[in-house]
């Protein structure tokens, strides 16, 4: 946007408490919990074939990300999907605590040719984060707790485990402050990521 000088108010809804502003085809919504979209509408109605390598498209999102003010913010990589019908590269990121990622948080830009055309963020300030060794619950014990709950949930179906990482987890919120727990997140195939209370062993509700 560069400023909001000639932007448009579109709509402040008091149920979601979202702002939303455009400029020159440009569309910003903001959260009162923090997490924003922006898009690009005018870049986002063609579908040609992007020229641009992954690279290329990763270096163009890193920029963006620093443009934005979230670069200072410590993100790590996630996962990447192009769309090559339209030439359209999906980067995902998540926010990390020292060594260790904030499951919730998530940073994704989408890249077109040599444009952003989306952008969506939602990050943490962390305050009183301490890298102090506090012992939590096994990774066997969280995962037999989360067998126990998943065969109530799904009782009939094989499931399978593809990845097991401790973190934290935090839902949002529209608050000040509150405590991300310590989770064991259970990457389940063709179903979510569940997570077990890293100090309780019990599953967290999402």
């Amino acid at each position: 946007f560069g400023s909001l000088e000639d932007t448009t108010v579109e709509s402040m809804e008091e149920d979601t408490s979202v702002a939303s502003y455009t400029k020159e085809g440009q569309i910003l919504n903001i959260n009162s919990n923090g997490s924003l979209m922006y898009f690009d509408t005018e870049s986002m109605a063609g579908e040609e074939e992007s020229g641009f390598s992954k690279e290329e498209a990763f270096a163009l999102a890193e920029a963006f990300i620093q443009k934005v003010g979230a670069g200072q913010t410590e993100l790590r990589l996630g996962d990447t999907t192009e769309n090559e019908e339209v030439g359209v590269i999906h980067i995902n990121y998540m926010q990390e605590a020292g060594e260790y990622p904030i499951f919730g948080t998530y940073v994704t830009v989408q890249v077109q040719g040599d444009k952003v055309i989306s952008y969506s963020q939602y990050l943490l300030k962390a305050e009183n984060f301490s890298r102090d060794r506090k012992k939590v619950v096994s990774a066997d014990t969280a995962l037999l707790n989360l067998c126990a709950a998943l065969k109530k949930m799904y009782p009939e179906e094989p499931l399978a485990i593809t990845n097991i990482e401790l973190g934290y987890y935090s839902d949002q919120f529209s608050a000040e402050q509150w405590d991300a727990v310590p989770v064991w997140a259970f990457d389940v195939k063709d179903k979510n990521t569940f997570y077990i209370n890293a100090f309780s062993g019990e599953m967290e509700v999402q």
